[in-house]
């Protein structure tokens, strides 16, 4: 990200070493992670990943992808340091979701699931992926990115006013 500071004389830049150590980059980081949850929730409403392609609909229910019960959309949360946004999700599903990849027994034979008013048994089940945040090699996503822009100018815009 590029800043460009516009200076209106001599007397601007005598306070630009006041402002800058006016800088809490800690106050910065909080905000960015609130934006980071907005997005996630916005992503939950509209059923999409970061980069506006659609979740893949369940095959065994019917209803709002990745809401069934709330649990995985209402867990998301932000943990920041003056350098770090970093968001977190205790359910122990919500990384096959996100990256998608293969459910296998590990002590059984099989799975057993029920799917519809039926029971299936499977050596096998993939997941497919439904990314709900930005994934490092897609970058942020044209969204997340100007929500993060704009959180950052409205920042510096309110420090050097």
């Amino acid at each position: 990200m590029k800043l460009v500071f516009k200076s209106k004389g001599p007397k601007d830049l005598s306070a630009l070493p006041r402002k800058l150590n006016q800088l809490r980059a800690d106050e910065l980081t909080h905000s960015l992670g609130q934006t980071a949850l907005r997005l996630l929730t916005e992503g939950f409403e509209n059923e999409s990943d970061p980069y506006g392609q659609p979740w893949k609909k369940p095959i065994a229910r019917q209803g709002q992808t990745l809401s069934d019960t709330g649990q995985l959309r209402n867990s998301w949360r932000v943990a920041s340091t003056p350098t770090i946004v970093r968001l977190k999700n205790a359910t122990v599903y919500a990384a096959i979701h996100q990256f998608g990849g293969a459910i296998v027994p590990k002590r059984a034979h099989a799975l057993k699931f029920k799917l519809g008013n039926r029971w299936v048994t499977s050596r096998r089940v993939k997941m497919p992926r439904r990314s709900m945040l930005p994934i490092q090699s897609k970058g942020l996503g044209k969204t997340w990115e100007k929500a993060f822009r704009d959180e950052c100018q409205a920042y510096l815009e309110e420090l050097f006013s």
